[in-house]
């Protein structure tokens, strides 16, 4: 309460409350500032930045063993931003992966694990001096650590605004969207003889130089093939599959084009199709 709620300030900025067998204390938080003025949902989306979204991502992971496997998934900046802050509910499906604890924590994310057994994370982080952060392409963040279970075969993690709404900030405070580029999570046994896993090709939006991942049940001899959109091949290359992770970059010669193309992963009988927007200019 205020003596007079036309002049409010100077407010306490911060008091002690003393917690020992007595759990029904209460208390009222004031939010002392607004630096992007998102309390008023009439100038929130104004405010918001017309930048690209803030993009993270993880590797294929493939897993070995049986219920109770420890799994480990490496959050990754996908390319080189700048980062105020962010905050998401991050989701898995708890039938296939149980939450165990956050590795690597390079950034300091804060994290809470109150529903970790409904297969949701709330993940928050905002640099504690006010100074804008810029990550590299392919900065590892954090590492989250799962066991497996025994329904694991194929699954992924998607983010969420269940618990937190997703967002994040820019270094001028500016609302970006956020993005997870979500790669498979599969128990090998759970891949068909020969196959290969749902390929990811990053970045994306590139330039010439890109990369393709997949995981392979099996050694092979494939292919990779980049066609553009009136279906002209521009580069093949021979490949050779080994079982397990598989990681090809491609160097494209600069060409006077700036389109989307497809890049297709060829093994026996089986094509995969991914596509890509690629900035070929001189």
């Amino acid at each position: 309460s205020f003596t007079n709620y036309l002049k409010p300030f100077p407010f306490p900025s911060s008091d002690t409350l003393v917690i020992n067998r007595d759990t029904t204390k209460n208390f009222i938080a004031v939010k002392l500032g607004d630096v992007n003025y998102d309390r008023d949902p009439t100038k929130n989306s104004a405010y918001r930045s017309k930048s690209a979204p803030m993009q993270f991502y993880y590797d294929t992971v493939l897993v070995n063993g049986g219920a109770g496997t420890v799994v480990k998934v490496q959050i990754r900046s996908k390319k080189a931003q700048e980062v105020m802050g962010f905050q998401f509910t991050l989701n898995w499906d708890r039938s296939q992966l149980q939450f165990d604890s956050i590795a690597n924590n390079v950034l300091g994310v804060f994290f809470g694990d109150r529903w970790k057994d409904e297969g949701m994370l709330t993940v928050s982080w905002n640099d504690p001096t006010a100074q804008r952060r810029n990550l590299k392409a392919d900065e590892l963040l954090f590492e989250l650590v799962y066991k497996a279970s025994n329904q694991l075969s194929r699954t992924s993690l998607k983010l969420g605004d269940e618990k937190i709404a997703r967002e994040a900030f820019d270094g001028k405070y500016m609302q970006l969207g956020l993005q997870l580029d979500a790669a498979p999570i599969i128990k090998m046994n759970a891949m068909p003889e020969g196959s290969n896993s749902a390929m990811r090709v990053y970045p994306n939006p590139a330039s010439n130089k890109i990369s393709v991942e997949f995981a392979a049940k099996n050694d092979a001899e494939g292919k990779l093939r980049v066609v553009d959109a009136i279906g002209r091949t521009i580069y093949e290359s021979k490949i050779t599959i080994k079982k397990g992770i598989n990681i090809f970059p491609i160097e494209l010669k600069p060409t006077i084009s700036t389109t989307s193309y497809n890049i297709q992963l060829i093994q026996g009988i089986e094509v995969q199709t991914k596509k890509v927007l690629l900035n070929l200019l001189k």
